[in-house]
């Protein structure tokens, strides 16, 4: 009999949790990269709604009715 989806998930998730128990290096590196990709993620987020306010001034000072801008 063939096993599911769930159980084939099952066992995988299984595998990782006891790669990792024998890595613990490896999991200080995943979580390391999960919270570069985050703060990246909202570094780059701020920066831009900083750059569309600065647009939106300065399309405002040059007498621009509507902007081309989305939000």
């Amino acid at each position: 009999m063939n096993p599911g989806p769930t159980e084939e998930v099952g066992k995988v998730a299984t595998s990782i949790v006891e790669s990792l128990k024998t890595q613990p290096l490896m999991l200080v590196v995943m979580l390391f990269n999960i919270i570069f990709l985050a703060v990246i993620y909202f570094g780059v987020t701020a920066q831009r709604q900083q750059t569309h306010e600065v647009m939106k001034m300065l399309l405002e000072r040059c007498g621009v009715q509507k902007t081309w801008l989305p939000m």
